[in-house]
């Protein structure tokens, strides 16, 4: 690969600045940064973009690649665009169709496209044992899937009354990942207080008869107070802040040495967190800061307040002294530091790792969350040392109600779409997500953190972070507001330029797991002496699934029989009060029909129906009439997996033949027949912002509070059969 350079303005998200220089890259690395005078040097020619921003590229911190109906290859081809170049991917859909076969699908697609898909091993095949699907992992499966250098960390893990309650196979699954190093995702919607603790810490049994213990990357490290990959990243700037010292900065150190304040020891220019501090004693957790004028600036205060908040955090105090009382007040400066010293008790174990890579603060155990619906849920969360991963998906979205924690918690923060689908992919990903932060007044250097930086820490992902010798993973943006991406460049490879992918369109196989036969009008019909419940009154009832647009719980609503006209024995969906059928079908055998109500989808006649449907992936479909229902979930057995749209006479078809899930054709035309296919379901009046991505979260057991398996209702609250 040829040498090449790119010039612009360069953002240093570890050091907050931004600088004019040129970045130089051979054969994929980042050979060197050079730093020119912006007023008076132009970057010399490189063939580059100029003026633009370089930064890292962002990472989608979890997402199910199978959601946006496209093979990984194809996948990568539009998220490049937007400056995606890696992504924390959870295979668990595919391996709900296909086992251990369907993750190695994933993973070798990716492989034939220059992108960096993280992969995990699924956690929870099946979610439930209260629906089928087409494999099961065990605990011995997902060990020697982690044993794996291509598998990452092990993906969300959903059953959490299974950790609750200490469940034999999960606890063996989650310590079989600690034993590994590697982290473990978390999944508890709604999970708060008592619950939300036992679940980050849940007990594990440790080699040496330990029953609970932090990530093997947590703990003392003497001297260290960063993670060791982020400590790496930062000594350089260590070298340089030691090597240029203010004057000030020069006679406190020899104070500090010189008269070893009642024998505490300092150090200087030390690493804590993400943070190099100017003066550091661990014994007492306190750190001396020494500041010039600049930080009178009002902009500066504000900077310097949210670095001692962070530092706080990490268990540290902070005093700070302008350049003039450290210079000309010296006894008044030596006195105040020896009053705060004898303020602590002695801690000398303080030299824990602050909340950091690898599965945060000590005693984690399962280590970040994107399920967080309020802010209340998600500070219930991080007080436990747990990262919260910020979702906003083409069905679930939480930026609204999280934003502000970028801003609050800085370090503990990634960004995520979890599931997309490919028409959304086209116009944004996580690009789209900077922009609205910055928009809202949070600062770009705490959202370019959540970004780029910590999912990269966190899960140790070999993605550069824009330092020499790091891989030449980065891009180039317009600005720091807008985030319109000109350049991607991944390896070293410019992948995406001035809106238009560079990768290739490939060829791509199949695999898949369909074996049920086409099902009867009758088997949709809604029999009277089959369906509702009696009250303590024996008045007829029946339960209603009400789906949430925007968000993946749903509520549980039962309604009387009344509510509903009857005819012939058959109970009739009622489109004036937006209560229509709901059905699952067994796509991996012949099966009876599951049926409930369901409402919000706003349907006034016709149906849908589609093979991606949570967890399991058996049909799922909503329609107005029996007659609908069976043509459109026929469509979708036909051709073994796809979406469906059946207006009448009209019926509209998106064939999905890898597992159900995902289309090999070009990532574009997928994304222009699924807009074709989605404005056919709203043609029918629904007035979902995704119908599809809205009904493929209908049969997920794992989110309250009501679902419908192909084994029947589901309360999720009680987790059981209804």
């Amino acid at each position: 690969m040829s040498t090449f350079k790119v010039a612009g303005n360069i953002v240093n998200i570890f050091s907050k600045e931004i600088f004019w220089g040129e970045v130089v890259v051979e054969n994929g690395i980042i050979q060197e940064i050079k730093r020119f005078n912006h007023n008076t040097q132009d970057p010399p020619p490189s063939g580059g973009v100029g003026g633009g921003f370089i930064l890292p590229g962002f990472i989608d911190a979890h997402i199910h690649i199978e959601s946006s109906m496209l093979v990984p290859a194809e996948f990568a081809k539009l998220a490049v665009v937007h400056g995606t170049v890696a992504t924390v991917s959870d295979p668990h859909e595919i391996a709900n169709v296909c086992g251990i076969q369907g993750v190695d699908y994933m993973i070798e697609n990716g492989k034939t496209v220059p992108f960096k898909f993280n992969f995990g091993a699924p956690s929870c095949v099946p979610a439930t044992g209260f629906e089928t699907a087409g494999a099961v992992l065990n605990a011995a499966d997902v060990k020697t899937l982690l044993q794996r250098d291509d598998i990452k960390y092990l993906s969300e893990m959903m059953n959490f009354p299974g950790v609750l309650h200490a469940d034999e196979e999960v606890m063996k699954k989650i310590q079989a990942s600690h034993e590994l190093g590697k982290p473990v995702d978390g999944h508890a919607p709604g999970l708060r207080g008592e619950d939300a603790r036992r679940y980050i810490k849940a007990p594990l049994n440790l080699p040496g008869g330990e029953t609970s213990a932090p990530d093997s990357t947590d703990g003392v490290y003497g001297y260290q107070t960063a993670d060791p990959m982020l400590y790496r990243l930062l000594k350089d700037f260590v070298k340089v802040h030691r090597s240029q010292p203010t004057d000030a900065e020069i006679a406190l150190w020899e104070m500090v040495r010189g008269k070893q304040l009642d024998g505490y020891k300092f150090r200087r220019q030390h690493i804590i967190g993400g943070f190099i501090a100017d003066f550091v004693c661990l014994k007492k957790k306190l750190i001396i800061e020494v500041d010039g004028l600049a930080h009178q600036l009002p902009e500066n205060k504000i900077n310097d307040e949210e670095r001692t908040a962070a530092l706080h955090k990490f268990g540290f105090e902070v005093i700070r002294f302008s350049n003039n009382e450290v210079l000309f007040e010296t006894d008044k400066t030596i006195e105040s530091i020896l009053q705060k010293l004898n303020q602590f008790k002695d801690n000398e174990a303080a030299a824990f790792i602050p909340p950091s890579g690898g599965g945060g603060a000590v005693g984690v155990v399962i280590s970040t969350d994107h399920e967080c619906f309020t802010k209340e849920e998600a500070l219930d969360k991080l007080q436990y040392g747990m990262k919260i991963i910020i979702r906003e998906g083409s069905a679930a979205k939480n930026f609204e109600a999280l934003a502000d924690l970028i801003d609050e918690y800085p370090d503990m923060i990634m960004l995520c779409s979890d599931d997309k689908h490919p028409d959304s992919l086209v116009e944004g990903h996580i690009n789209q997500l900077c922009a609205r932060a910055v928009a809202k007044g949070l600062n770009v250097f705490h959202v370019l953190t959540a970004a780029c930086i910590t999912p990269v820490l966190h899960y140790k992902l070999d993605v550069g972070l824009l330092h020499e010798g790091d891989p030449a993973d980065f891009i180039v943006v317009d600005d720091l507001k807008d985030f319109n991406v000109q350049q991607t460049y991944i390896n070293g490879q410019l992948v995406a330029d001035k809106g238009k992918s560079l990768i290739v369109s490939r060829e791509s196989s199949a695999i898949n797991n369909f074996n049920c036969d086409e099902k009867a009008e009758k088997e949709f019909e809604f029999h009277l002496n089959k369906f509702g419940q009696a009250d303590e009154e024996n008045l007829e009832q029946a339960y209603v699934v009400e789906a949430m647009d925007g968000q993946l719980i749903t509520n549980k609503l039962i309604v009387p029989i009344s509510s509903f006209e009857i005819e012939n024995d058959l109970i009739l969906a009622n489109t004036e009060k937006d209560l229509l059928y709901m059905v699952v079908v067994n796509r991996y055998n012949n099966a009876p029909v599951a049926k409930c109500f369901v409402k919000n989808f706003g349907l006034k006649k016709g149906a849908i129906a589609s093979s991606v449907a949570h967890d399991s992936h058996n049909i799922i479909a909503v329609g107005a009439d029996a007659t609908s229902i069976c043509k459109a979930v026929n469509l979708v057995i036909g051709s073994k997996g796809g979406v469906s749209v059946v207006d009448g006479s009209n019926e509209y078809l998106l064939p999905l033949p890898v597992g159900g899930l995902m289309s090999t054709d070009d990532g574009y035309k997928v994304a222009a027949a699924y807009s074709a296919i989605d404005r056919a379901a709203k043609e029918l009046g629904s007035t979902l912002s995704a119908p599809f991505m809205t009904l493929s979260f209908m049969g997920l057991l794992v989110i309250p509070h009501l679902k419908l398996s192909d084994m029947g209702v589901f309360d999720g609250d009680r987790f059981q059969l209804v």
